[in-house]
């Protein structure tokens, strides 16, 4: 088992009206109060699970689809993790498992998975595990940049 900390999504955020089934992507400066490390993340809920997007003190970049509100993760075996956005062809990937059932990826393919979201018109939509899950897009550009531009990634409009 691999261990990854990520950060900790703020539940009073996760759980206002605003992140109901349409989706507002937003986007949070996490200082570590024990380290004063600082996070930035940007997320989303869609039927009951948050896509998050976090740029780790490091610089590292991951991309994780989680049931619960938290990111202190116990990463497993891996398993197939298939997307799609807007009428593009799904594409699919192996993803590590994440013990509350949710998925996460790192390095040059979450980042990937990102842009083709951030350069998205209309959803995103995601099977894994056997549930297929939708998001909107709406917002996801700002969010996501504000992310990028944390960790020093360059992204084109593409």
């Amino acid at each position: 088992m691999k261990r990854v900390f990520g950060a900790a999504v703020l539940a009073a955020s996760m759980t206002t009206p605003g992140l109901a089934q349409s989706s507002n992507w937003q986007w949070i400066r996490n200082v570590d109060q024990m380290s004063d490390q600082v996070r930035y993340m940007a997320f989303t809920q869609g039927e009951n699970r948050v896509a998050a997007f976090i740029c780790e003190p490091d610089g590292g970049f991951r991309t994780a689809r989680v049931n619960n509100r938290l990111l202190d993760i116990e990463l497993g075996d891996q398993r197939e993790f298939i997307w799609r956005v807007d009428q593009a062809n799904a594409r699919e990937s192996r993803w590590y498992n994440v013990d509350d059932g949710g998925a996460i990826i790192t390095g040059p393919e979450a980042i990937e998975f990102a842009v083709a979201i951030r350069n998205a018109q209309d959803r995103l939509v995601v099977r894994s595990g056997g549930v297929t899950a939708r998001y909107s897009v709406t917002g996801s550009t700002a969010a996501l940049d504000a992310v990028f531009e944390a960790c020093g990634i360059e992204v084109s409009n593409e």
